[in-house]
C-alpha cells in the first residue's frame, strides 16, 4: 500500500496475523486523525465502531465528538412531536435545523441516529417533506428497525449497567414501551430484523455466558420466550440483517470477535427452521455491519447484494444469485454497503477509488453492468433507497435528501454539532 499511513499498516498486520486484538492506541490515534482530515480514507473503517451501542455509549461518556458528519460545535435538537397537520416552518435558529420541503415532492418518514451529547443522543424520524425532528424512544436508543408496515420502530436501548434491552415506539413517536429485559444483567437482547408474520429477530449476547450467543425469534410484544435459531460460537456474536421476502430465511452476520474495532464477520443465510445455513462472503474477505447492513435481498428473495473486504483493505461488491453463482459489480478500493432498489433493477453501492480519496456513491445493474457515480456523493459513506425508489437519503453532513439524478439535494437536518450515522431507514407510512 504505497503511501499508507501508520495507522494503515497497522490495520493490515492486524487483519492479516494471527493476533486478534487491535493494538493499544490504534483506536484512539485513529479517531483523532478523523478528526483532524475529515472523512479521509487513512484510516478506511474510523466510523464503523460507532455502530456498536457500548462503543456509541462510550464516546458519549467520554464527550468524545467525532467527524463523521463535517461538522464540529455545540447544540440540540427540536424534539417537538409530528402534528397531523402540515409541518411548522422551522426556527431559523434551532441549532439543528430542519429543511423547508425538497424540490420533489417524497412521502414517508426517514428514521436516523444522532449523536453528540447525551442531550441529542438516540434515534430520531422527520418527514420526507421536511418538518422538523422528533425523537423516537428514550436517550441512548439506536439501531432502528422498522414493522412490516413501517408504522413502528424496534429499538436498542439503555438496561441495567451495560445491558441493552429492546423497545417499541410507534412512528410518530408515541406508545414507547421497554420489552421485558433478561433476568440477568449481563444478557443483551437487541432487535435485528422484523419478519411479516410479527416476529422479531432479537440478537443475544452475554459476555459472561457466551454460549448463550445467537440470534433468538420471539413476538414483537415480548422478549419472554426467545426461541434460539443461530450459535454464535466462541467470542461471536451474531447479528441480524434482514428477513427473506418470503419471511423463510434470515440474512445475518456472524461477528467473529466484539472486542476488536474495526469488526469483521461473515454474511450468512439460515432457514427460520434452523436449516440450510450457508456462507456467502468467499474465503478471504469479510462484511462489517457498523456503518449499517452491509448486505440486502432483492425484492423477489432471489439473489443478495454485499460488500465485503479483504486483509489489504480492498473491497468487492458482489451479487449472490438463486444458484449460488457469485457477481461482481465492483472490485478494488473500499466499500462497506449494498443495496437493492425496490425494484431490483439495480443495486446501490460506496466505494473510495483511490487511496486516500473520499467515499463515493454508485449505482449499477445487479450483473454490475452500466455503473454510474452519483454526482452529488463525494465524500458520502452509504446511502439507503426511498420506497419508490425515486430518490436516497443519507448523511453529508446532517441528513440530506438526494434525488434520483444524484444532483439535486435537499437538507432535511442541519447539524450544529451532532453527527448523523450513516444508519437510516425510510417508511413509506406517514406518522
Amino acid at each position: 500500500m504505497s503511501g499508507a499511513s501508520d495507522i494503515e499498516r497497522t490495520l493490515d498486520r492486524w487483519l492479516g496475523g494471527p493476533d486478534d486484538r487491535l493494538p493499544d492506541g490504534a483506536l484512539d490515534a485513529a479517531l483523532s486523525r478523523i478528526d483532524a482530515t475529515s472523512q479521509r480514507r487513512s484510516w478506511p473503517g474510523a466510523w464503523r465502531s460507532l455502530r456498536r451501542p457500548s462503543v456509541r455509549m462510550a464516546l458519549l461518556a467520554g464527550g468524545a465528538v467525532l467527524a463523521l458528519a463535517g461538522v464540529l460545535g455545540a447544540g440540540g435538537l427540536n424534539f417537538a412531536p409530528p402534528a397531523v397537520q402540515a409541518s411548522p416552518t422551522p426556527s431559523r435558529t434551532a441549532p439543528m435545523e430542519s429543511a423547508r420541503a425538497s424540490k420533489a415532492e417524497h412521502s414517508g418518514t426517514i428514521i436516523f441516529e444522532s449523536y453528540g451529547g447525551s442531550a441529542v443522543s438516540g434515534v430520531f424520524a422527520v418527514r420526507a417533506a421536511g418538518g422538523d425532528p422528533w425523537r423516537l424512544g428514550p436517550i441512548g436508543a439506536c439501531c432502528g428497525v422498522l414493522s412490516p408496515t413501517g408504522s413502528q420502530v424496534a429499538l436498542s436501548v439503555p438496561g441495567a449497567g451495560d445491558q441493552r434491552v429492546s423497545g417499541v415506539v410507534r412512528l410518530d413517536g408515541g406508545d414507547y414501551e421497554t420489552l421485558q429485559a433478561p433476568a440477568t444483567a449481563s444478557t443483551s437482547v437487541e432487535p435485528g430484523a422484523w419478519a411479516d408474520d410479527g416476529r422479531i429477530a432479537y440478537d443475544l449476547r452475554d459476555d459472561r455466558r457466551p454460549g448463550l450467543n445467537g440470534i433468538y425469534l420471539a413476538d414483537a410484544s415480548s422478549t419472554a420466550s426467545l426461541v434460539r435459531l443461530t450459535t454464535a460460537g466462541h467470542r461471536a456474536v451474531d447479528e441480524a440483517l434482514a428477513f427473506s421476502p418470503d419471511g423463510l430465511r434470515l440474512l445475518f452476520e456472524r461477528v467473529l470477535d466484539t472486542s476488536v474495532q474495526p469488526t469483521r464477520g461473515d454474511l450468512y443465510v439460515i432457514g427460520l427452521d434452523g436449516t440450510g445455513l450457508r456462507r456467502l462472503n468467499p474465503n478471504g474477505l469479510a462484511v462489517t455491519d457498523d456503518f449499517g447492513s452491509p448486505a440486502s435481498w432483492s425484492p423477489d428473495g432471489g439473489s443478495i447484494a454485499f460488500a465485503a473486504f479483504n486483509r489489504y483493505g480492498s473491497a468487492d461488491v458482489d451479487v449472490v444469485g438463486p444458484d449460488g453463482t457469485l457477481a461482481t459489480i465492483a472490485q478494488g478500493g473500499w466499500a462497506t454497503s449494498a443495496r437493492f432498489s425496490p425494484d431490483g433493477r439495480r443495486v446501490l453501492f460506496d466505494r473510495v477509488v483511490e487511496a486516500g480519496g473520499n467515499h463515493r456513491l454508485f449505482v449499477a445493474h445487479p450483473d454490475g453492468s452500466d455503473a454510474t457515480e452519483l454526482p452529488y456523493g463525494d465524500g458520502v459513506c452509504c446511502a439507503a433507497w426511498a420506497p419508490d425508489g425515486n430518490a436516497f437519503v443519507l448523511a453529508s453532513p446532517g441528513l440530506t435528501l438526494l434525488e434520483a439524478d444524484g444532483v439535486h439535494a435537499t437538507k432535511l437536518v442541519s447539524p450544529s454539532g451532532e453527527i448523523v450515522v450513516g444508519h437510516y431507514l425510510w417508511s413509506a407510512a406517514a406518522p
